[in-house]
């Protein structure tokens, strides 16, 4: 698995909280 997907996802985790928050 490419390292940019691991990041990714991350970035999809952290957007996906904070939309959670709103």
């Amino acid at each position: 698995m490419p390292k940019e997907n691991s990041q990714r996802a991350s970035v999809l985790q952290h957007v996906s909280q904070n939309v959670r928050r709103l």
